[in-house]
């Protein structure tokens, strides 16, 4: 019996090594992977919480048996509605003036800050980066949710689509109870 030993830490070896096999995407899915970190949290720059929103969009495709691109020209990704329209049109905006987040900045194609973006996709891609969120879809910054107003701490608004934490309030996606898998804390970002 000494012998299984061998058999499972080679099979256990393996799945990790296809785990961690580069992603076949398209140069364009790269390039919006670049472009959606640019859009949501440009001013962070690159490591795990960049790492986290490029997967929410992997994750997402793979889920529906879409490309990248489809699922983040949506006006669905950020919640819909005449946001959602912005968002769809200033995430394919290219030229002169560049890509532009919704915090004002702008990316060049031609600028070391797009230059960034696209380099961290393709090693997110690569697999050289981890995948700091694991299956979850969703994300928001808890900063970036509006106040709590006459609500108390756990109180759900009179929808329940949003409860009162910390002083802002937050989708009920982003909530243990309503979260399709447990939220985490990723840099500034919590995900779902």
């Amino acid at each position: 019996m000494w012998w299984i030993v061998p058999i499972i830490v080679g099979v256990v070896g393996g799945l990790i090594y296809l785990g961690k096999r580069a992603l076949e995407l398209s140069d364009e899915d790269v390039e919006y992977l670049a472009r959606v970190v640019i859009m949501e949290h440009a001013q962070v720059g690159p490591g795990e919480e960049w790492a986290g929103i490029m997967w929410v969009a992997l994750n997402r495709a793979a889920g529906k048996g879409k490309t990248v691109r489809e699922v983040v020209v949506t006006s669905a990704w950020p919640g819909g509605g005449a946001r959602g329209q912005a968002y769809v049109e200033a995430i394919q905006q290219s030229g002169g003036e560049g890509y532009r987040s919704g915090y004002g900045h702008r990316a060049p194609p031609d600028s070391s800050y797009w230059s960034e973006a696209l380099s961290f996709a393709r090693q997110v891609v690569d697999r050289q980066v981890d995948n700091p969120i694991g299956p979850r879809k969703h994300f928001f910054h808890p900063g970036g949710m509006p106040g709590c107003g006459n609500l108390a701490e756990g109180e759900w608004n009179e929808t329940g689509s949003r409860c009162c934490v910390d002083g802002r309030l937050w989708p009920a996606w982003g909530m243990p109870e309503q979260a399709e898998f447990p939220p985490i804390r990723v840099g500034t970002a919590v995900f779902s």
